[in-house]
């Protein structure tokens, strides 16, 4: 994502509709029945900052609704000035206090926008923090998996707690199936054979569209096996030679676990020799060297 200083509206609204382990949505009503006084809105904060600081940082979003529309934006007067007493309330919504944090305002860019006047959109952005874990206010712990918040087990906890002398180390399993003479189905999951809490990783497959009879079919699946409901879009690349396929995954993947990734059916029009290539990159250096690449041979 964007350095948090070049975000704007139009960017606000390109995002995907559905949220992942990078920002959250929230509508302005978050903020302003907090500044009210309202308890629940003060836990509800403090939820999201730990799950966020609990799982290397992102971005909390504030005066956007769950279908991505802006409700007009967050007053910036709100208790002598939103973002000042924001500054001053957000460290202490956790335990122990956070010290990486920033701010952006988006106000108004035209005419047409959806932000009202003397309002904005809210960006806090919430830095990965070396003095994780940190425990919001009703006493549990919180990160980030599959696109949303939820209370971390102990065990979730302690490996957050060493992630900073402990790696994880993601190694990709295959395993595919040559239904017939014209249909192939490959499966990639991923292990975690180290001994911390793997990180989100970034993902691409290739497949050379010689061999495809029409356009294949991928599916990904969440860390229960469940497909994920969100289709995959598929894209030429190297001047329409190669099926493209990618995106950010999030699924977190736990020491000595292995986790379903993606599935892919294809229609074949040769019958040999088809090579599926893959790279699969953390931004933590996740993986030995960093990115993994591989390709399997359909004999």
């Amino acid at each position: 994502m964007k350095p948090i200083e070049e975000w704007t509206e139009s960017y606000l609204l390109s995002l995907p509709l559905n949220e992942d382990y990078r920002f959250d949505r929230k509508a302005s009503k978050a903020i302003t029945d907090y500044a009210a006084g309202g308890g629940r809105p003060r836990i509800d904060m403090s939820c999201d900052v730990s799950a966020f600081a609990n799982a290397r940082g992102g971005f909390l979003i504030y005066g956007i609704d769950n279908d991505g529309k802006i409700d007009g934006g967050v007053p910036l007067d709100l208790k002598n000035g939103t973002i000042e007493w924001l500054d001053n309330v957000i460290p202490g919504l956790v335990r122990p206090k956070l010290r990486g944090h920033k701010f952006k305002n988006v106000k108004q860019e035209n005419s047409t926008s959806a932000i009202k006047p003397d309002h904005a959109v809210i960006i806090v952005e919430i830095t990965d923090s070396p003095d994780a874990p940190h425990q919001a206010l009703d006493n549990r712990y919180y990160i980030r998996n599959n696109g949303k918040k939820e209370p971390a087990e102990h065990w979730v906890i302690e490996d957050i707690r060493n992630r900073i002398t402990r790696k994880s180390h993601l190694e990709v399993i295959r395993d595919y199936a040559k239904l017939n003479e014209a249909s192939f189905v490959a499966s990639l999951g991923i292990r975690n054979s180290g001994l911390a809490v793997s990180g989100t990783y970034h993902w691409e497959l290739l497949l050379p569209r010689e061999f495809a009879d029409g356009k294949p079919s991928v599916v990904r699946f969440d860390a229960n096996n469940v497909p994920l409901s969100i289709p995959v879009e598929a894209s030429p690349n190297d001047e329409s030679t190669f099926w493209r396929f990618g995106g950010v995954s999030d699924v977190t993947v736990f020491p000595n676990r292995q986790v379903p990734f993606v599935r892919i059916a294809i229609n074949l029009v040769k019958l040999s020799n088809m090579e599926l290539k893959w790279r699969i990159a953390t931004e933590h250096g996740d993986f030995p060297g960093n990115d993994e690449y591989g390709e399997l041979v359909l004999p």
